[in-house]
């Protein structure tokens, strides 16, 4: 019992950002339901799946899960599926755009918005950052690129690169989602052609009849963390698919039965 709690990493770098986000969007949902009424603007199921985000990046970076990733090869893919798939999904879903300019303290949001319409190269740099294939090609590069061997075992023995390797994950995955929940229809493609790739290294990491990572050492474990891969996040990104597939049918045959009225 000792070890399990020694194994908790209370970086408070990690645990005050944490805290920090969670504040600031409390604090920005609750002035804004006090003006509009409970669940206006940011409906309950979506503060529930923004604090699910925030408990599973807690899972990912604090939990013994960060101390087991160093050590054990699958623990640390299933800290990438946190990172990249659950966490930042969860808080597209809560973070509709009403949420997030309320984030930004009361003086800070008026100064912001007139900031922001005058900066046109970063908005056009924005814009094009977000477009769907260019975030489809930034999560599968920085997917694949950190899978090369010497930039994994990099990231488990330097804090600096693992930090990065980690940003770098949640953050390419955010603007993935972001822009599947902005383009449903196009989302639907590039959800299962993201499902294909990642499973296909996945597969190959499975099959593969040579150790990846020397610094872990374990051929079992190899399988095993192709197998969480291959399965568990093919699994996700297809449930995630069909959700988009139903809810694109939905409203066309909402569409339809309006005009036939």
């Amino acid at each position: 019992m000792t070890e399990f709690w020694n194994a908790w990493n209370w970086n408070p770098l990690v645990g005050g950002f944490l805290a920090l986000v969670g504040w600031r969007y409390m604090d920005g949902v609750w002035r804004l339901w006090r003006r509009a009424g409970a669940g206006r603007g940011v409906h309950q199921w979506q503060v529930a799946a923004f604090w699910s985000s925030v408990i599973v990046l807690f899972i990912a970076l604090i939990s013994p899960i960060d101390i087991w990733s160093t050590t054990s090869l699958s623990m640390h893919m299933i800290q990438h599926l946190l990172l990249m798939v659950l966490a930042p999904s969860l808080m597209v879903l809560g973070l509709p755009p009403i949420a997030r300019i309320s984030m930004l303290p009361m003086p800070w949001r008026r100064d912001f918005v007139h900031w922001w319409h005058r900066q046109h190269f970063l908005k056009q740099a924005w814009k094009w950052l977000t477009a769907p294939f260019t975030t489809w090609g930034l999560y599968a590069l920085v997917l694949w690129i950190w899978h090369l061997p010497s930039l994994y075992e990099a990231a488990v023995v330097n804090p600096i690169v693992h930090m990065i390797e980690h940003s770098s994950f949640f953050g390419t995955a955010l603007l993935f989602w972001w822009a599947i929940a902005q383009h449903r229809v196009l989302g639907i493609f590039l959800v299962f052609t993201t499902a294909i790739h990642s499973s296909i290294l996945g597969a190959l990491m499975t099959f593969s009849d040579q150790v990846w990572y020397p610094l872990y050492g374990s051929f079992q474990d190899q399988q095993l963390a192709g197998l969480i891969m291959w399965m568990s996040g093919g699994s996700v990104f297809l449930v995630a698919g069909l959700l988009l597939l139903w809810q694109w049918l939905y409203e066309m045959e909402k569409n339809d039965a309006k005009i036939s009225i």
